[in-house]
């Protein structure tokens, strides 16, 4: 098997989606957006919370494209390879998930007794039959679920021409993103209308989710527009700018913007190949230790961020930008020094956040 190469501009990339993941969900706790709230925050205040909460979404798609950009290229063509993957990938993820569950409901326990129901719950969860209580725990199952069956989409992926698959992607994002923000516009105009319904099971596709792990992987193979950073730059502005505009102008907060939106898979398409631009050539120690540790800072970031908004209470000192920027700061900093500490401990980093093994000895000549 070749020797895989190092490739910085995907720690830079995994380093601003955790800053976006984190950044999202500590707007999520200062903003209700999509309650019908914004008329009470003043013009700054609503635009800081909608910019930071839209640009924060793209977290997500630039960790799936990641995965796409990694991974669908591998060989899987025999068995054997196929369970290497799951026993490496999948089955990690797995364990590591089920520790974090009941991690979960043993802080719950301290701070919000009513959302533990009990160890028959707690089990119903492991098994993926009942949510985990934490608002950013719907990402594990539907990337384990990706993971299930990622060696034959890579297969498939690997067979097709890119033509084939350029139309497929495009069926996919026009039944799965164009129809559902159509609908959203409906709801805006008139709350009471009749909303448009797609009857095709498109699940098999994997939805919106499936095409951004295969825009992962021509991402990987070259996906550049032949346009200038400038023109990139300008269309993503203005894709951003509409996303923003789409929620408070025109649906007037009656929707959360998520990854479905019909701008958010070409605005993350072209930040990614931005951020890779950006990236060429350059080194930074802190990027990649903060990449590698991009999945532990997600898995406990946000016990960090709810013991904040509890016993900090900086909304009822502090206009929200400001309260949202301090919170952003304390939960990043006490996220990667905790994973941090938690990696030296012998095994630990690897059974918690699947980062190499610290628990293993070198063998010796």
């Amino acid at each position: 098997m070749a020797e895989r190469k190092y490739n910085y501009s995907i720690d830079f990339i995994k380093f601003v989606a955790i800053f976006l993941v984190v950044i999202n969900h500590c707007i999520n706790s200062m903003y209700p957006i999509g309650m019908g709230e914004m008329g009470d925050w003043g013009m700054f205040s609503t635009l800081f919370g909608y910019t930071l909460a839209t640009i924060g979404r793209a977290g997500v798609p630039l960790f799936i494209f990641c995965s796409g950009y990694l991974l669908l290229h591998r060989d899987y063509s025999t068995r054997e390879l196929r369970v290497r993957f799951w026993k490496h990938n999948l089955l990690t993820i797995v364990l590591c998930w089920e520790i974090w569950i009941v991690i979960y409901n043993l802080f719950l326990l301290f701070y919000d007794p009513a959302e533990v129901k009990g160890v028959g719950d707690v089990i119903l969860q492991m098994l993926f039959l009942r949510h985990v209580p934490m608002s950013h725990s719907w990402y594990m199952p539907m990337i384990i679920g990706i993971y299930i069956f990622l060696p034959f989409v890579a297969l498939i992926v690997q067979k097709v021409s890119e033509r084939e698959m350029m139309w497929i992607m495009l069926f996919v994002y026009v039944m799965c993103c164009i129809v559902p923000s159509i609908n959203q516009f409906i709801l805006a105009a008139d709350p009471d209308a009749e909303i448009i319904w797609n009857q095709l099971v498109m699940d098999f596709s994997g939805t919106y989710y499936g095409l951004y792990l295969i825009l992962g992987h021509y991402l990987y193979k070259g996906l550049r527009w032949k346009v200038s950073n400038g023109i990139k730059i300008t269309v993503f502005l203005a894709l951003l700018v509409f996303s923003i505009y789409a929620q408070v102008g025109i649906c007037h907060d009656t929707f959360y913007l998520w990854c479905d939106f019909f701008t958010m898979p070409p605005m993350c398409v072209i930040f990614f190949d931005l951020l890779q631009q950006a990236s060429e050539g350059k080194f930074n120690a802190l990027v990649k230790k903060t990449a590698q540790y991009s999945f532990g800072i997600f898995l406990i970031h946000n016990i960090f961020l709810m013991l904040c908004v509890r016993y900090l209470d900086l909304a009822a000192v502090l206009k929200k930008p400001l309260a949202v920027l301090i919170y952003f700061v304390i939960v990043m900093i006490a996220s990667w020094v905790s994973v941090a500490l938690i990696n030296k401990i012998p095994h630990a980093g690897n059974l918690l956040f699947r980062l190499p093994d610290t628990g293993r000895t070198k063998k010796t000549a």
